[in-house]
């Protein structure tokens, strides 16, 4: 393989080792297991710190505009194909959690195509997004600009699950 295939590899198992560590972590927390959870959150930052060097070797990524239309692309690609394709795959094998699932995600990743969307059209008006509050439900990754007072339009978790990203 050419090091270009090389750095790519790379960054795909260092971004995925990095999400995964904080999985681990949350996983200790819940355990009881602090020191643990600290050890996993410590690993998943060094592994971001890897990735977001090969990738800067790379020079994968380009201005915010950019990365917009990147990341509505593969929302589309993701709710379009890739959930569509599990779900149709979960239901024919009789796994109702596993389509429950892909089915929600499938929504939630509809929703960020049609958020980053919105965001690109101001994006390209105003020159930034529209300033506001971003939210994230913890249960099933739906995300919505503004607090949320209601129950979650995708998995009907209250409002108390929504958390403001900063």
């Amino acid at each position: 393989m050419s090091t270009v295939d090389n750095l790519r590899l790379a960054f795909t198992e260092e971004a995925k080792n990095s999400a995964l560590y904080l999985i681990f972590a949350e996983k200790a927390d819940s355990e009881g297991k602090p020191h643990a959870a600290r050890l996993f959150r410590a690993l998943a930052e060094s592994e971001l710190i890897h990735g977001r060097a090969e990738l800067q070797i790379l020079d994968d990524y380009g201005s915010t505009v950019d990365n917009m239309q990147f990341a509505i692309a593969t929302e589309e690609r993701e709710f379009q194909n890739m959930y569509a394709r599990f779900l149709k795959d979960a239901r024919k094998e009789g796994n109702e959690e596993a389509a429950d699932l892909m089915s929600k995600i499938m929504k939630v990743e509809r929703a960020h195509h049609d958020l980053l969307q919105e965001a690109m059209v101001k994006l390209l008006d105003a020159g930034d997004v529209t300033e506001g509050s971003v939210f994230v439900c913890r249960t099933c990754g739906n995300t919505v600009v503004g607090a949320q007072s209601e129950a979650c339009s995708i998995c009907g978790s209250g409002p108390e699950m929504f958390h403001e990203v900063v």
